[in-house]
């Protein structure tokens, strides 16, 4: 599952169109900007969680190696959130990609 923005959708109703399997992706979705600030927050994303490995969309290497220098923090961080159980996060470039 793939996440981008919320936009006006309120968490519940998130979490219903999700359902149970993709409920921790929510999570972490709904927690990335609080977790890593506005700066990072607006230069990445949660694109999605798969088998306990939490993929990150990232503007540029810059941005990418912040988030590499705060990814042990961020991992326990995320694991305190209710149901969400993340043993790695593995960032990517989106080339072209910019977020508004």
């Amino acid at each position: 599952m793939s996440l981008r923005k919320a936009g006006g959708l309120t968490r519940d109703v998130l979490f219903q169109m999700a359902g149970e399997e993709h409920r921790a992706a929510v999570e972490a979705a709904l927690a990335w900007r609080r977790l890593v600030g506005e700066p990072l927050a607006r230069r990445s994303y949660v694109y999605q969680l798969d088998h306990e490995t939490l993929l990150v969309g990232v503007e540029n290497n810059v941005w990418m190696q912040e988030l590499v220098l705060l990814k042990h923090d961020l991992m326990q961080r995320l694991n305190k959130l209710p149901g969400v159980r993340i043993r790695d996060i593995r960032f990517f470039l989106r080339q072209g990609w910019q977020m508004s």
